[in-house]
């Protein structure tokens, strides 16, 4: 039976509950459309999928801490910072050396964070005349353009059910991509994917490394071609 957003983002929140140590945990309710619409820049370059998660849950946020049996170890953790429609696109244009001749770096001021997951870490999309649904991952501060992870707003939730926050889990979808000039220095952490998925596998009785990337593979976004050109 197919899901919806709203069962989607509630078993997420209910699930950690019952798992984790939860340190935060927030939701905004939905958005009216019609008057969303009168207030945003540019509303008609809001893809679908991002008006369907606001129409269905407008922003959650929840940060979670797995217990462990060694006091010197740090455990396993989870951040989801899934904004609100109104944060997203009424931020204002990043900071970017106005005089770069380097269109990509110009274009990064339409970039819009949608998960914030870490302090400088974050998954977001670009808001302009590309109308450009898919997704990037991006670190601030690394001297890195966001990288596409080709999968829309719907797809990025659908695997949230599957990670439900793991911190950094949008790393093991890089793993899964081709290795290139960009995807290389994102694919430094050559420990992460064991490390999430042993984590995950431990924690959570029900993940299945498999199934999770083949959820992936199914949310990708058929004949996508990024709109950013590095």
């Amino acid at each position: 039976m197919k899901q919806s957003v709203g069962d989607i983002l509630n078993y997420v929140q209910t699930r950690c509950h019952e798992l984790f140590d939860v340190l935060e945990s927030w939701n905004e309710p939905p958005v009216d459309e019609g008057t969303i619409r009168a207030q945003l820049p540019h509303a008609e370059w809001v893809p679908a999928s991002v008006w369907e998660y606001a129409r269905a849950l407008n922003g959650l946020g929840l940060e979670w801490v797995a217990e462990t049996d060694d006091s010197d170890e740090l455990g396993a953790s989870g951040v989801i910072q899934l904004l609100p429609l109104e944060a997203i696109y009424r931020l204002p244009d990043w900071e970017t050396d106005s005089d770069s001749a380097d269109r990509s770096l110009e274009r990064l001021r339409k970039f819009r964070p949608v998960d914030t997951y870490g302090e400088t870490s974050l998954v977001g999309l670009f808001h302009d005349e590309a109308q450009d649904p898919g997704l990037y991952v991006f670190s601030r501060g690394e001297g890195l353009l966001p990288y596409p992870l080709g999968i829309d707003m719907l797809g990025y939730i659908k695997l949230l059910k599957h990670t439900l926050g793991y911190s950094g889990w949008p790393l093991a979808l890089l793993a899964l991509l081709p290795a290139d000039d960009h995807n290389s220095a994102y694919r430094s952490n050559a420990h992460f994917t064991t490390e999430f998925r042993q984590h995950m596998t431990s924690l959570v009785p029900e993940f299945d490394y498999e199934a999770f990337v083949a959820c992936y593979n199914e949310v990708k976004i058929k004949d996508y071609s990024p709109s950013l050109r590095y």
